[in-house]
C-alpha cells in the first residue's frame, strides 16, 4: 500500500514542480518584455525628437 500510495503521488508531485516552473517562466517573461517595453517608452519620451 505504501508504494501505491507513493506511485499515486508522483505524477501529482510532478504535475506541481512543472506547474510552478512554468508560472516562474512565464512571470519572467511577463516582467522581462513589460521591462523592455517600459526601457523603450522612456528612452523615445527622453529623445527630443525631430518636433519643431
Amino acid at each position: 500500500m505504501g508504494g501505491d500510495m507513493a506511485g499515486a503521488g508522483w505524477p501529482t508531485g510532478a504535475g506541481w514542480t512543472w506547474g510552478a516552473v512554468a508560472l516562474l517562466l512565464w512571470q519572467a517573461l511577463v516582467g522581462v518584455t513589460i521591462w523592455l517595453v517600459l526601457r523603450a517608452a522612456s528612452r523615445r519620451s527622453r529623445d527630443p525628437g525631430p518636433r519643431p
